[in-house]
């Protein structure tokens, strides 16, 4: 209990912040030793480029950490004016289908 606010700190939640995050915390590689992640080549790649891409296997979890199972993933990184590196990860294949609609088969609105 806070004497100051008048607020029970038992009803209040710490929020984590993802300011920063190292990436190899999030993603787990297929191809690292264990409990190392200075061998990780998805941290040797993003620490000794500035932009750039890769494709990298990642093991992902389901049904409450019972099943895994492992995928590709797209990385596209650039750094932010020598501050951090944003990066953009999609799963392998995303977006490599694409809807077309011949424009003369759509009916118009005017009519």
């Amino acid at each position: 209990y806070s004497e100051k606010r008048g607020i029970s700190t038992q009803h209040l939640k710490v929020r984590p912040k993802y300011n920063s995050v190292d990436l190899t915390q999030v993603e787990l590689t297929t191809n690292t030793n264990a409990g190392s992640n200075k061998e990780n080549p998805l941290r040797r790649y993003l620490f000794a480029s500035k932009s750039g891409g890769d494709n990298v296997s990642v093991i992902t979890y389901t049904e409450g950490m019972k099943r895994a199972r492992e995928r590709q993933n797209i990385y596209q990184f650039k750094e932010v004016a020598d501050t951090f590196k944003l990066v953009f990860v999609v799963p392998s294949g995303y977006g490599s289908r694409y809807i077309t609609v011949d424009p003369s088969s759509v009916l118009s609105l005017q009519e």
